[in-house]
């Protein structure tokens, strides 16, 4: 059996071989690589001040609905934790209710049981019934009303974000350098005239 035969051809791994070996010259190179292009935002420092003061007026606005948010819960005294405001319109509305039941059964005196106190207590009853459901219907528009605005604010915040990095792009561009003649032809044209300034000698 002559040399070579019979043995698998091995792909040459000399220096800048094809064969797709590691020689001293490409040691943890790979054999197929492709160069890709950035795609980090430029940095700007105009886009950077300007992102900056697009998330305190986000911060900002989120604070102040939050802080109008808790006023109009304290004021109402519904929903948890806003209940035991003494002075909120849920709880003077429970008072009234309380002393128009203590003041109609005290005028009831025998006629605790009579129809006539028992059409005062359910007048006093659905008075608070009407109250409590005006309160609640309030306390939702104005839940509605916090969402809606929070989500403005999100947008403003998120389109000046925006319009923050077009700016840099933008001004990116304007600032690169002129691309280079394809081809080298300016160089080119350059030897063409140094042979026909030779020849002309």
């Amino acid at each position: 059996m002559g040399v070579g035969q019979g043995r698998p051809v091995r792909p040459s791994k000399g220096l800048g071989g094809k064969g797709g070996g590691q020689g001293p010259n490409n040691a943890g190179v790979p054999s197929q690589g492709y160069a890709t292009a950035p795609t980090a935002m430029p940095w700007d420092s105009l886009s950077t001040a300007q992102g900056g003061m697009a998330e305190r007026n986000y911060g900002n606005s989120l604070a102040g609905i939050a802080s109008n948010e808790d006023f109009e819960r304290r004021r109402i005294g519904l929903g948890a934790g806003y209940e035991n405001n003494p002075y909120s319109q849920a709880s003077l509305l429970q008072r009234q209710r309380e002393i128009g039941n203590r003041g109609t059964i005290n005028r009831a005196g025998n006629q605790l049981y009579a129809g006539s106190t028992v059409n005062r207590l359910g007048t006093v009853e659905r008075g608070y019934n009407e109250g409590r459901y005006n309160l609640e219907q309030s306390l939702a528009a104005k839940e509605a009303g916090w969402g809606q605005q929070r989500q403005e604010a999100e947008a403003k915040q998120q389109e000046a974000q925006l319009a923050a990095q077009e700016g840099a792009l933008e001004r990116a561009a304007n600032e690169a350098p002129a691309p280079a003649p394809v081809g080298g032809g300016g160089q080119q044209q350059q030897q063409h005239k140094r042979r026909k300034n030779k020849k002309g000698k």
